[in-house]
């Protein structure tokens, strides 16, 4: 009965021994609701594995007393850690955990058990909770800079991260039904996932509920948006299935809104394993076709759960170089089509979306394949800068790897006419350099053309000038333009620096194209909303809010996190008056206390009083109290919307009206 032998009895010790066996038991929390809930008089126990139903009887009944009707035990397998977890085909078992033996024990009908609170409450612990909630709610109001405008929300993300990992555009538009993987009579439902407008994965509902618990567990005190939906007991029907369905794609548009949510690891390999499990393998090694901007591959091989991050390092030891976060930081993974129809130019290729770390590149090419492929159209993945500014790529030609890497790109756009020469003796400056080899000079050359370093998007329709116009769409040195008009030879130039917000839209007819609209600086005061259809939309706002990273990376040399959570809103008329001054150069962003910024207006306001005086008594009339001062051309210092969103859909802060003025429009 007992691993102890007994202590040996001499003459003079008391005639009655007592010895107890080296057995425990520890009392489990049962759930209060569900299939595991237990009535108040059972109470369930881990025992220790050498216990029988008469040992666990004997020990309650006469250590601890208590009125004991019934036991029952059974053994819970220890679980099982495998050495590939998703490759149920081929899988080891590497270390399995000790079975635990449960016995649940059931006493008189009027005993009620309730489990002990252990932690007892702490007045100071509760303290630190309402003061942390507190602050909860306060940095969920620094999101709204203008509380005039509901639902337009000011999201940032750290520096330490790159910015476009957190983008992400998710919908669950529909629903299938598929088969066990090991039972093909078992049936199940699986929602299709889709991000940034492409499938993602199809997942049971089983998975997005645990995901669900891991994410309340884990951000309890942060998430603040819709439940998801509860397991039933029952079958759904069809009604209930559809119900669920939006219930799931509320939550998951929800969750987007929390960026501390999605930059966390968790977030971004449940994603991760969502896509592979619902890929199903049936090989862990893969390879995958790597292509770079003139089209040459490269074949990497990998793990089919290498995520894009780990493809790109991949790709770095395969070019033997080293120093792989300068790639991550001016280089993006884009899955590409070939343009047009032709298929035979490895490098006249369009971008078609841009891959992130919770998607397997390999798993997501392939799908994308599978369904271009009736159609002919075969994707593939190339690498391609996201540099917006040419002014950037100066200080990385100093690189060989960097400079060859975008000097392949600038002389596939020049080959494929991806950009115009405005001179003759240019172009045969640019075609010497090429014949030379001289990477330097012609990418130099290329920095003097305007039409430079620009991503063109597909044909679509625009609003502007007028409805319905057909455009040819184009993004790049931080600015849109849309080419209209006989041969599309108009050129209208929208800035990115003048955008206050944007937004996508889906139209009540799901064969039509999506909507994306952003407003416009046109002139001082004056906004316009410019609309445009297209099926690119969500890549059109990704390389969008790239721009504002990157326009935030330079001008401020903070991180955005600061910018955030700074003091109140950072402006003063120093600032103002120096932006003036460097007339395209945004200002520098200073967080001052409110007393002094009003201090420092109110003495603007008082120079200006006496200025317009001087001038009333030189000119014999007054100025207009609407025109702007020469220290504050747009009056921004009064502008109340100084300090809004670039995005509302994927939003991005934005700092850029101070620097225009009325000759700039």
């Amino acid at each position: 009965m007992t691993s102890r032998l007994a202590r040996l009895w001499q003459p003079g010790n008391p005639q009655r021994r007592v010895f107890l066996p080296d057995f425990w038991m520890a009392v489990v929390d049962s759930p209060k609701a569900g299939r595991g809930r237990l009535p108040p008089y059972c109470v369930k126990f881990e025992c220790d594995p050498k216990m029988n139903r008469e040992d666990i009887y004997q020990y309650l009944i006469k250590i601890y007393r208590l009125p004991v009707r019934e036991v029952r035990v059974r053994v819970q397998q220890g679980e099982i850690e495998y050495h590939t977890p998703h490759d149920y085909r081929n899988r080891k078992a590497m270390w399995k955990e000790d079975d635990k033996k449960i016995a649940y024990v059931y006493m008189d009908k009027g005993f009620k058990f309730n489990f002990p609170d252990i932690f007892a409450k702490d007045e100071e612990t509760e303290m630190e909770k309402k003061f942390d909630e507190y602050q909860e709610g306060m940095l969920h109001n620094t999101q709204f800079v203008n509380r005039d405008r509901n639902g337009t929300l000011n999201v940032f993300y750290s520096s330490t991260t790159c910015l476009e990992d957190s983008m992400i555009h998710l919908s669950v538009p529909d629903t299938q039904v598929l088969v066990e993987r090991f039972d093909s009579k078992r049936k199940y439902i699986a929602y299709n996932i889709h991000i940034n407008g492409f499938f993602h994965a199809a997942v049971r509902f089983n998975h997005l509920f645990n995901f669900a618990e891991q994410i309340r567990q884990r951000f309890e005190l942060k998430y603040r948006g819709p439940e998801f939906p509860p397991k039933r007991v029952f079958q759904l029907d069809a009604a209930g299935v559809e119900d669920r369905r939006i219930k799931i794609a509320k939550y998951l548009n929800a969750l987007v809104q929390y960026p501390e949510i999605m930059r966390h690891s968790y977030v971004e390999k449940s994603f991760l394993d969502f896509q592979i499990e619902s890929y199903r393998a049936t090989s862990i090694f893969v390879s995958v076709d790597v292509y770079l901007a003139d089209g040459e591959k490269h074949v990497i091989k990998c793990n089919v759960n290498d995520n894009t991050s780990q493809i790109l390092k991949l790709l770095c030891s395969k070019l033997e170089y080293h120093d792989c976060d300068r790639i991550l930081a001016h280089f993006g993974l884009f899955m590409v089509s070939p343009r047009g129809s032709s298929q035979t130019e490895a490098s006249d290729v369009m971008i078609i979306r841009l891959l992130r770390n919770f998607e397997s590149p390999y798993i997501s090419l392939q799908n994308v394949n599978m369904k271009s492929a009736a159609q002919g159209v075969y994707h593939k993945l190339m690498l391609r800068k996201l540099i917006w500014d040419p002014k950037l790529e100066e200080p990385l030609l100093q690189n060989p790897l960097l400079s060859d890497l975008i000097f392949r790109q600038a002389k596939a756009d020049f080959q494929h006419g991806q950009f115009t020469v405005l001179k003759e003796e240019q172009e045969v400056k640019l075609r010497a350099a090429l014949q030379r080899d001289d990477k330097q000079q012609f990418l130099k050359l290329c920095h003097q053309q305007p039409s430079y370093s620009y991503e063109w998007m597909q044909n679509c329709e625009s609003d502007y000038p007028v409805s319905g116009t057909k455009v040819q769409l184009k993004i790049g040195r931080r600015q849109i333009v849309l080419l209209h008009g006989d041969q599309f030879s108009t050129v209208s130039i929208f800035r990115a620096t003048r955008i206050r917000v944007w937004r996508i839209s889906q139209p009540v007819d799901d064969a039509d194209q999506l909507i994306f609209q952003f407003e416009y600086l046109m002139a001082k005061d004056t906004f316009e909303w410019i609309t445009i259809h297209t099926n690119q939309a969500i890549l059109l706002s990704l390389l969008l809010q790239s721009i504002g990273a990157e326009i935030l990376n330079e001008v401020n040399n903070m991180s955005i996190e600061e910018q955030m959570f700074g003091s109140g809103k950072s402006s003063a008329a120093a600032d103002l008056e120096a932006a003036v001054t460097t007339r395209r150069t945004m200002p520098e962003i200073r967080s001052k206390p409110a007393e002094v910024i009003e201090k420092e207006l109110e003495k603007q306001k008082e120079e200006e009083e006496s200025r317009q005086h001087a001038n009333k008594e030189t000119n014999g009339h007054g100025s207009n109290g609407r025109d702007s001062s020469p220290a504050d051309p747009l009056g921004v210092a009064a502008f109340d919307d100084l300090f809004t969103t670039i995005s509302d859909t994927l939003p991005q802060h934005n700092a850029a009206f101070s620097a225009i003025n009325d000759s700039d429009l």
